[in-house]
């Protein structure tokens, strides 16, 4: 019974992530909402890589943070999603920078900065290091 009350808890979380965070984020963005709704939404695919933790509710809080950015984000907005990301990394005991890759290859989503908490958010995706 507390193993089925603790998984309508997370569903829950993972629901409101998308429902009421996601919507709100726009070029502004609400770092503590995000890092929470990305963590929620998809800490148990970037610690485990199992498939079954990749959900549609991950996938969906990825489109929706790509969404949030502008069409033509600046440096500040990217550095500051990027920064909100990387704490929610840093938040995560068993990180894999493999897991995020695979993560945002499976969810077909992009966004303009690197998943990993060795990302430079200061510099273009194109020049980072992609290490843990």
């Amino acid at each position: 019974m507390a193993a089925l009350l603790k998984v309508v808890s997370i569903l829950l979380t993972c629901i409101i992530g998308v429902i009421v965070i996601a919507p709100m984020m726009n070029a502004d963005f609400l770092p503590f909402q995000m890092r929470e709704g990305f963590r929620v939404s998809c800490g148990k695919y970037v610690e485990s890589g199992t498939e079954c933790a990749l959900t549609s509710t991950c996938c969906s809080m990825l489109k929706s943070m790509a969404k949030a950015l502008p069409r033509s984000p600046t440096d500040e907005e990217k550095a500051h999603a990027c920064l909100s990301v990387k704490a929610a990394l840093y938040d995560m005991d068993d990180y894999s920078y493999n897991n995020t890759r695979d993560m945002m290859l499976k969810c077909k989503s992009s966004l303009p900065f690197a998943i990993s908490r060795g990302a430079d958010c200061y510099k273009p995706k194109t020049t980072q290091s992609l290490s843990n």
